[in-house]
């Protein structure tokens, strides 16, 4: 098409020019023609040799897209809540007959122990149940307090005072006798004085000596019985207050000892309340040794009569052997089943920082034998020394699924919308920072060519195959995505699909 418009012009110039009027001339615009006609098929033909070289391209729009972030991880399989089989501590294990992921029904056999073993931890379980149950009942009898201290002080204090009631009457009776005994002497004494005064004055006839000095006598000897009188007064005042102060001291010191008897008793009755409340728990404990020990009995005794076959307590999949044979029990499960109704869960690890990001609930895939089942984050352990967080997540159906299998785990960490979105490849980067190559057509000499421009962006976020971008631009941009060259900018392209 394009030789033909040419060929058309060429024909219009001619027609313009003056004719010649030598041959010489229309032989020089003849080869000016042809020259002009090889430069355009050389030109024509070099063209298409360099677009048949060029870049081919793949195109993306900006577009709204969703960025999810994941992250991968190997985990395994387990069921979400084995049943431990426990069999009494330090029996020898003589043989298993079931295997980790085999099925099973109630009452069927998992392992057998050393029969004899079981019935001598029987014969001792037993003895050791009867001296429990009487180390109970001395706690059930309780706690006596002494009470006889108390009581004699009690006694003794009453004693004390009836002493001193008994002291004080009898000393108030001898000082009132005194008394007494003084006033009839003073009173005897006066009438001697006024007899002896009434004879010294008698005038007719006047007293006679006799009369006189048996008078004086008779005073001198009432005086004498007077002062007796008045000194067995103070002597008898002196006793009453010594007999006064001894029983006050009697009943005082009975009333300390009756006092420290008291106290002694009040803590004696603090401390048995105390011994009594520490009985009551020690037989509230003694009384779960004793349940625990029975039911170690009973297991020892179901033992001895299966010749030490220990059976599954329910139906379902062995999961997990700890106890190898010849070795002895423990205190932990010999053996894990996973009941038929259980479900499944798979455990994985993750770094502190991707643990951040998850949470309960959070949504998990695992891929296990050919099958994507669904899952949710149950749990997040705090992380090790690792600086690794073990994850158990609970998967959803899971009938394909046995415990112990392994798994892929994709375990979603966020999701994000955003109004710009470009395919991963379409980010480039160099020491001026990330940027995309968008298609744009220019005129040329040679017609319109599709060159590659620069365009600077701030990649947001980024996910699997999609990353967010910022930047200026222009709505409608074409990106370059994929190439089957390496290209740059400035460089022509052709699309992949021309």
């Amino acid at each position: 098409m394009k030789w033909l418009e040419f060929k058309e012009r060429s024909r219009a110039l001619a027609a313009r020019l003056p004719r010649p009027a030598e041959d010489s001339q229309r032989r020089a615009l003849g080869n000016i023609l042809r020259f002009f006609s090889l430069m355009l098929v050389f030109t024509l033909v070099a063209r298409g040799a360099a677009a048949a070289t060029l870049p081919r391209v793949g195109l993306s729009r900006p577009a709204a897209g969703e960025i999810v972030q994941a992250l991968q991880a190997g985990g395994t399989v387990q069921a979400a809540d084995p049943l431990g089989v426990a069999a009494p501590a330090g029996l020898t294990v003589k043989k298993w007959l079931a295997q980790p992921g085999q099925k099973i029904k109630e009452g069927d056999p998992l392992l057998q122990l050393d029969g004899e073993e079981a019935a001598e931890a029987l014969a001792r379980a037993e003895l050791e149940l009867e001296r429990m149950r009487l180390e109970l009942q001395k706690l059930l009898d309780g706690v006596q307090v002494d009470t006889g201290a108390l009581s004699g002080a009690a006694t003794a204090l009453e004693r004390a005072k009836a002493d001193a009631e008994s002291q004080r009457a009898a000393a108030q009776a001898a000082q009132a006798g005194a008394q007494s005994a003084l006033d009839a002497a003073a009173a005897d004494a006066a009438a001697k004085a006024v007899e002896l005064d009434a004879l010294r004055t008698q005038q007719d006839p006047p007293a006679s000596g006799e009369q006189l000095a048996a008078a004086e006598a008779a005073l001198a000897e009432a005086d004498a019985r007077r002062e007796q009188a008045a000194g067995a007064l103070k002597e008898a005042k002196e006793q009453a207050a010594a007999a006064d102060l001894s029983a006050g001291r009697s009943v005082s010191d009975a009333q300390s000892a009756w006092d420290a008897a008291a106290k002694a008793q009040r803590e004696a009755e603090k401390q048995a309340g105390y011994t009594r409340r520490d009985n009551e728990i020690s037989a509230a404990a003694l009384r779960l040794d004793i349940r625990e020990k029975e039911d170690a009995a009973r297991a020892l005794r179901a033992l001895r009569e299966a010749d030490g076959i220990l059976a599954a307590p329910g139906a379902g999949t062995v999961v997990g052997l700890d106890a190898a044979a010849g070795t002895r029990t423990g205190e932990a499960p010999a053996a894990w089943l996973a009941p038929e109704d259980s479900g499944f869960e798979v455990v994985f690890q993750v770094t502190e920082k991707e643990a951040k990001k998850m949470a309960p609930g959070s949504a998990v895939r695992a891929e296990s034998a050919g099958k994507t089942i669904n899952g949710t984050v149950a749990s997040l352990a705090a992380a090790d020394e690792n600086g690794m967080v073990t994850v158990r997540a609970a998967l959803e159906g899971g009938s394909a699924l046995r415990p112990g299998q392994s798994a892929l785990v994709t375990a979603e960490l966020s999701r994000q919308n955003y109004t710009a979105c470009l395919p991963v490849g379409a980010i480039r980067s160099d020491s001026r920072g990330d940027y995309v190559l968008a298609m744009e057509q220019r005129q040329t000499v040679l017609g319109f060519e599709n060159i590659l421009v620069r365009v600077p962006v701030e990649v947001v976020e980024s996910g699997g195959e999609l990353a967010a971008v910022e930047g200026v631009i222009a709505p409608g941009s074409r990106i370059v995505s994929e190439s089957d060259k390496p290209v740059s900018e400035g460089d022509r392209v052709r699309e992949l699909d021309t």
